[in-house]
């Protein structure tokens, strides 16, 4: 979308449910979606390497987040997992947090740095064990970013893809058939759900 006014922007799935809220934008932050150039390291089998989410001017996304609001009825044991392009003037700090009541409170699981600056790499983050989270309507996943010195001037920023989110079954869910449905917003593939059988879980790709 490039150059913003600022503002709060929230992305919609284009099929199924999910929703990537990026809170508090600085006005002439460029924010994109680039419909070329992601990866397929963290996609599903089958996927195209499309868009990537970009986030440019990096000093402007100090203290902003990224929030990813979803429903795990039905699942527990979440995992997440995204790939990432870092940019010397993108951020330089941040932390997965999450929440279990919509987003009134956070707590923070892990915190990361910058490595491998201009390749793709992809992290893991295991919510295993915070029992809160499990068969819950109502989880935010929050990305927090901070700690950028480049210039606002510049258009280098980090970039993001295929963010996913995976649970199991829980052991009172049937679901008799296997069925996917496929959610993508502007070119960037946000959100995919995949139901498959007991054993192999459900995988959500955001």
């Amino acid at each position: 979308m490039g150059s913003t006014g600022g503002g709060t922007f929230t992305f919609a799935p284009e099929v199924g449910d999910g929703l990537l809220t990026i809170a508090d934008v600085a006005g002439g932050t460029n924010l994109s979606v680039s419909g070329s150039g992601g990866t397929l390291r963290n996609a599903p089998y089958g996927a195209d390497a499309t868009g990537f989410l970009n986030l440019e001017r990096g000093s402007r996304w100090n203290n902003k987040t990224l929030d990813f609001s979803f429903s795990t009825e039905g699942l527990y044991d979440l995992m997440m997992s995204f790939d990432v392009r870092f940019s010397a003037n993108g951020t330089q700090d941040h932390q997965i947090q999450y929440s279990w009541d919509g987003g009134d409170e956070f707590f923070l699981l892990d915190s990361f740095g910058q490595s491998l600056v201009g390749q793709w790499q992809t992290l893991q983050f295991d919510f295993t064990g915070i029992e809160e989270l499990n068969d819950n309507p109502d989880v935010v996943v929050r990305l927090w970013m901070d700690g950028a010195t480049g210039a606002a001037s510049s258009t280098a920023g980090n970039q993001y893809d295929n963010f996913r989110f995976a649970g199991r079954l829980a052991p009172e869910a049937v679901i008799p058939e296997p069925t996917s449905s496929v959610l993508t917003l502007a070119g960037l593939a946000i959100l995919t759900l995949a139901r498959r059988r007991r054993s192999q879980g459900l995988t959500t790709r955001i």
